[in-house]
């Protein structure tokens, strides 16, 4: 029996979609993760693959009594409409998430029973969850396989100027080929105006690099959007072998009197002290790898992407490039050699 307080897209259990799709049970969100605009179901097609569905949950919005609910409507519609052809401008990308399906349901004697939906393959977990599973089995030609495949997937996104801006152990989703880049939600193209141009980084504050928190905003774009995904990547190799992030360490380091609560100071005055601790962070990642050549080499690696200067950020031949100072080629090269020699080592 349903509650009284249950919404539209709670109960979608036993409904069937257009296309045939059967929605099952519920998944509940774990580590956090969940959206707070969604509910998440297993789906099964005519066929019988199951599947991931995404459930836009309007009832959300009436929960919090402060809220303006024509303007949180007409806002999560716009985050809907965002995603959704952030998803068609994606589809066809080989490492980032492809929806298979999409549309909207009516749940019967439901007030505001019209429900929209995304229905995406059925990942078997995110690249944390799956890191945990291995546990000492997570050897390094898996950690370099899916650190090229993400770069690959950011490559793509890219070349059609499109910016992730949340790339984070959470948001890269395992499946049978391996990583693929997921949540659409916060990307940014460039010439379009997105939900969350106004701010300096629409992702995940945890991970967000420091010219964020130090007030920087660059005029342009490539600078303002591709900076922050060099960092997210780079941050996603600290993480990968060092189960750690990058602003854990750099701040870590940081002496308390330049932290943002205590700082008075412009972002180009606080960058010595930050390359001063990003140093002391680079020192202790590189202690976390013990195979000698792989600690330089991704030490290399960190230290271009996640550079405090943003306008330092990136491969030194690319910045030589007017061009594309923030080029990903190089680093997609880079963890495809890395991985193959591990892959070698592996069957050797």
């Amino acid at each position: 029996m349903l509650e009284a307080t249950s919404s539209p897209a709670e109960c979608l259990s036993g409904l069937v979609l257009d296309g045939g799709w059967t929605v099952g049970r519920r998944i509940t969100p774990t580590g956090g993760t969940g959206g707070n605009f969604s509910v998440r179901y297993v789906a099964t097609s005519p066929d019988g693959r199951e599947a991931f569905l995404k459930a836009l949950n309007i009832k959300s919005l009436f929960e919090n009594p402060a809220n303006d609910v024509i303007s949180a409507m007409k806002y999560l519609g716009t985050l809907f409409d965002h995603e959704r052809e952030m998803l068609r401008k994606c589809e066809g990308m080989t490492r980032v998430v492809t929806a298979l399906a999409e549309g909207q349901v009516v749940v019967p004697n439901m007030p505001l029973g019209l429900v929209p939906y995304f229905i995406f393959e059925m990942a078997s977990g995110d690249v944390r969850s799956h890191l945990e599973e291995l546990g000492e089995g997570a050897d390094d030609a898996f950690k370099l396989r899916s650190l090229h495949q993400i770069a690959v997937g950011l490559f793509q996104m890219h070349a059609q100027f499109i910016a992730h801006q949340d790339v984070k152990p959470s948001n890269i989703l395992m499946y049978a080929n391996g990583s693929r880049i997921g949540d659409l939600g916060r990307v940014s193209e460039r010439g379009v105006v997105c939900p969350f141009d106004d701010k300096p980084m629409a992702g995940d504050p945890m991970y967000a690099p420091p010219e964020v928190f130090y007030g920087y905003f660059s005029s342009e774009w490539t600078v303002r959007r591709f900076g922050p995904d060099l960092y997210l990547l780079g941050n996603m190799v600290v993480f990968l072998f060092a189960q750690v992030s990058m602003n854990a360490l750099l701040y870590k380091n940081l002496d308390q009197r330049f932290y943002t609560p205590h700082w008075n100071g412009g972002y180009d005055a606080v960058l010595p002290y930050l390359q001063d601790a990003f140093a002391k962070a680079l020192d202790e990642f590189e202690s976390a790898i013990p195979e000698p050549s792989l600690r330089r080499q991704l030490r290399s690696i960190v230290a271009e992407l996640c550079n405090p200067d943003v306008n330092r950020r990136g491969h030194p031949r690319s910045k030589r490039s007017v061009r594309s100072p923030f080029a990903l080629e190089q680093y997609v090269s880079r963890f495809n050699h890395l991985a193959r020699r591990a892959e070698l080592q592996l069957r050797s």
